[in-house]
């Protein structure tokens, strides 16, 4: 998992202001499409048997979903 979880959260929340302010992205549309792709990226861990880090890519998936948009 995540060691820093704060810290994860506020990287990520920078990140999506990067991305939303920056490159005039749509805050829905990215925070949506952002969720799935880290949903499709854990499974596709684990499914390749790397369980650990599927989880923490789960939890980063966590993360943008919280995203206040």
């Amino acid at each position: 998992m995540i060691v820093d979880v704060d810290g994860g959260r506020e990287r990520v929340r920078l990140r999506f202001e990067v991305l939303t302010e920056h490159l005039g992205c749509d805050p829905g549309r990215l925070r949506g499409w952002a969720f799935a792709t880290s949903i499709d990226h854990a499974v596709w861990c684990c499914e390749q048997g790397d369980q650990a880090l599927g989880a923490t890519v789960a939890e980063v998936a966590r993360m943008i979903r919280t995203l206040e948009v």
